[in-house]
């Protein structure tokens, strides 16, 4: 088996003046996943081989592709996307830069959503997965990562149905109220691209739960244990904290170059307390946030005046865009009015560089170090954190850390600060500076533990592990959605049938859902699809609904249309009524009054009476104001006994229904089932009052569902609007 890596960025940089390519290292996600590849190489996983597929950093003329594509598969394993100018602009600069970096982070005011951003990111993610298909093979292992790609697992899945994907999120994942600033088509998108994967993991709980929440209430999807079936797939989404390669660097560490150099570095601040700050350049780090609390804190303790230093690092990155010019000016402006009103001839409160370090570099910088500062504003999981633990003397070193940062749930025993206030920042700076030694000890020892057990190994091996584990399960299961070859078979049978029965839902599968669904009658599109299909001959068209007799006996009125009102109370056979069977309705006072009690404490959630039913109709109330009370409700159902009554209770996704016992839509739709001989049966619907429809039908009968719930339906759509479409396909034959 093989490991196909999939990321935005390649870990080369290709030199603007030769073919040749300068590798260097980019960032915690490569230096992670290339620890991994090395473990590949040296034969230590299941994998025995591996492809890293990304873009490699810059344009590169259609003359110069062959040789690039050649120099980078035979010497790194690297396959290359290729992005024109245009698309590296539009996709990477403006789509990933622009909109959902600062949206992921919670800088929304940050967002520039530039003319076409979102077409040219869908464009490339179509480049990736042209590459890809060039390269895949049916029994590899796909790894796609990061918020560049999130529309890529879907469009591998829907190539090749069976194979291993996972995705991994390497930034946060925001609050729905966050999320929702996208347009709704494209939030839609980017959630279901992502359910192509087999798993998509994320770094902490939190990220998890708001992708939990925002399948939710976007694309109506719930999660069970961790999983969410779409498609009759199950989709894993788990929080799997990237750890670091916890024994190389505790060897460069402990190297004699390593000690040496820090020996050197020290001698040059003697008695002095230094406090690091290591980061890129960008607004989610809180860098400003870092030095103003600097600032304060020289003001508010002027003792350690002449005792304290503070080591600005600060990497160069994505200078082209305002946002990050602007924070850089900050900070150069922070930084002299700190250094412009406490320092002397002896001492500069501030030390300042703008470049990058290396590890080797940065190990240095943390052994020499009393207090790393690591306060981002967001961060999806921060491994500078994780870094400097491993790195320093536990008895002399402390971390602050951001509650923002992801790693904040895995090293409880930093100092834990809000960056957005000043004065948790400015005492931090005072609680880790005054810290006995003892206690320093005890709190970095127990951090340390956690990082050596889970490493970058032990997190890429729990990803694939997990992956592996729920494809084999999912390709236990028939694939069932209504693609264009299943259409096209249906649509083959239908023509050739002769007599065919059609069962057709009407809320959410002819029309629809609403939230005032009494306002929502049948539009003439509808009406006219209905008419085509019913003047076709041999054909038997029943609307079989929860609706009233009085609503479908007027919406249907002087069509060759037999109905099912009412869950199979009202029965209509060419133009003629019926009543099921002798039915009580005595019971639909005391129940009544029990779900009002309920159903006034859900908003958006109403009670609505028939002649032989009573629903509550929950289908506008958010899950977490609906769940317990209906549980509630069920649990005291269960509790009163109503068996002389013989009623019975259906809990539906949408709706929970109380009515006669025998009154369902397999019940009725029998009638129609006993009364000719059919050589093509339909059935249609989309909630779970259409399951007790589905499992009555012959084995041959043709059944679907509106919706990736589970379901006994042998075929399903994901939207309403994809049942018009199939019943248009019906009607042109």
């Amino acid at each position: 088996m093989r490991l196909v890596i999939v990321s935005n960025r390649l870990p080369v940089y290709l030199s603007t003046t030769e073919k040749e390519t300068d590798r260097k290292n980019i960032g915690g996600l490569v230096t992670g996943i290339e620890t991994f590849t090395r473990e590949i190489e040296n034969k230590n996983t299941c994998f025995t081989d591996f492809l890293w597929v990304g873009w490699p950093g810059m344009f590169v003329d259609s003359v110069d592709q062959p040789v690039v594509k050649e120099t980078l598969k035979k010497r790194y394993k690297y396959s290359p996307v290729f992005l024109s100018e245009e698309v590296i602009d539009g996709y990477y600069n403006s789509y990933c830069n622009k909109v959902l970096w600062p949206l992921f982070h919670y800088f929304s005011s940050n967002i520039e959503n530039e003319l076409n951003a979102w077409e040219y990111y869908k464009q490339a993610n179509t480049l990736f997965y042209e590459t890809l298909i060039n390269e895949i093979q049916e029994d590899d292992f796909i790894w796609i990562h990061d918020y560049h790609l999130m529309l890529l697992p879907a469009l591998i899945r829907s190539r090749y149905p069976n194979i291993r994907i996972s995705f991994f999120l390497h930034i946060p994942f925001p609050a729905f109220d966050m999320f929702r600033q996208l347009p709704n088509s494209e939030q839609i998108e980017l959630l279901k691209g992502m359910l192509g994967a087999d798993t998509v993991g994320v770094h902490a709980n939190e990220y998890k739960n708001h992708l939990v929440k925002c399948y939710s209430e976007v694309m109506h999807l719930k999660e069970e244990k961790g999983v969410i079936d779409f498609r009759k797939r199950p989709i894993m989404l788990q929080a799997f904290p990237m750890g670091i390669n916890y024994h190389e660097i505790v060897a460069i560490a402990s190297s004699e170059t390593c000690k040496k150099q820090k020996k050197e570095y020290r001698k040059q601040f003697p008695g002095k307390k230094i406090i690091l700050s290591v980061d890129r350049l960008d607004y989610t780090k809180g860098i400003p946030n870092r030095l103003t609390a600097f600032y304060d804190f020289l003001v508010k303790y002027p003792e350690w005046r002449e005792k304290v230093i503070l080591l600005l690092i600060v990497a160069p990155s994505r200078r082209e865009i305002s946002a990050y010019r602007k924070i850089k000016d900050d900070i150069n402006q922070l930084v002299g009015k700190t250094n412009g009103e406490f320092g002397s001839c002896t001492w500069t409160p501030v030390i300042y560089q703008y470049r990058q370090f290396n590890l080797t570099d940065l190990c240095v910088l943390y052994g020499v170090c009393d207090i790393a500062l690591v306060t981002p504003m967001r961060d999806g999981m921060n491994l500078i954190a994780k870094e400097f633990i491993v790195t320093n003397d536990s008895k002399n070193s402390v971390l602050i850390l951001s509650e923002f940062a992801g790693a904040a749930w895995e090293l409880s025993d930093a100092i834990k600060v809000n960056p957005y206030s000043n004065q948790d920042m400015v005492q931090s700076i005072y609680s880790g500076l005054t810290m006995d030694r003892a206690t320093k000890n005890a709190k970095n020892m127990a951090m340390k533990k956690r990082l050596a057990e889970y490493d970058v190994l032990k997190w890429a091996d729990d990803i694939i592990k997990s992956t592996i584990q729920l494809s084999n399960s999912n390709n236990n299961i028939p694939a069932k959605y209504l693609d264009k070859d299943i259409l096209k078979q249906l649509t083959s049978e239908y023509n050739k049938a002769s007599n065919c029965l059609l069962f057709f839902d009407y809320d959410g599968t002819l029309s629809p859902f609403c939230a005032k669904p009494e306002l929502h009658i049948p539009d003439k599109s509808v009406i006219t699809l209905l008419k085509k299909l019913t003047d076709a001959v041999g054909r038997k068209v029943v609307v079989i609904s929860g609706r009233s007799k009085m609503e479908l006996s007027e919406w249907f009125s002087g069509m060759k249309i037999d109905i099912s009102a009412e869950f199979g109370a009202w029965l209509k056979f060419n133009n003629n009524w019926e009543i099921t069977h002798a039915t009580s309705s005595d019971w639909k006072k005391s129940i009544k009054k029990k779900i009002l009690q309920y159903s006034t404490m859900v908003p958006e959630s109403y009670l609505e009476e028939k002649e032989f039913t009573l629903i509550w109709d929950h289908r506008l109330a958010l899950p977490e104001t609906k769940d317990h009370l209906i549980a509630a409700f069920m649990e005291e159902f269960k509790k009163t006994s109503h068996s002389d009554e013989s009623i019975s209770i259906l809990n539906g996704k949408n709706s929970l229904i109380v009515r006669n016992e025998g009154m369902d839509k397999g019940t009725a739709a029998k009638r129609w089932l006993d009364r000719g001989s059919f050589d093509f049966i339909l059935a249609i619907g989309d909630d779970d009052s259409d399951e007790e429809l589905f499992k009555i039908l012959p084995e041959n009968a043709i059944s679907l569902r509106v919706g990736s719930e589970k379901t006994s339906a042998k075929y399903y759509v994901e939207t309403q609007e994809e049942v018009i479409d199939f019943l248009n396909v019906l009607v042109l034959i």
